[in-house]
């Protein structure tokens, strides 16, 4: 299912008004999804291929983020990759 041992960790890359955040390790209750990364992104790239795991906790926290990020910036386009 997922090696739910490690951290949660997010880096974030910035080019233009774009930001490519790129999560590794399990996403879990444990997560920390930073919203501050995204404030004044036009367009915003998940890089989700070293995500090792995601438990029903983790969907919620996500689900909440994905909602968050609208609220700030409704015109967001969001792109996942991985």
């Amino acid at each position: 299912m997922g090696n739910f041992t490690e951290q949660f960790q997010v880096q974030k890359t910035s080019q233009g008004d774009d930001r490519i955040l790129s999560l590794s390790g399990p996403i879990t209750e444990n997560a920390v999804f930073p919203i501050d990364y995204v404030d004044g992104a036009k367009h915003l790239i998940l890089e989700l291929e070293k995500v090792t795991g995601i438990n029903s906790s983790g969907i919620r926290l996500w689900l909440q983020w994905m909602n968050a990020i609208k609220l700030l910036s409704p015109e967001i386009i969001i792109t996942l990759r991985g």
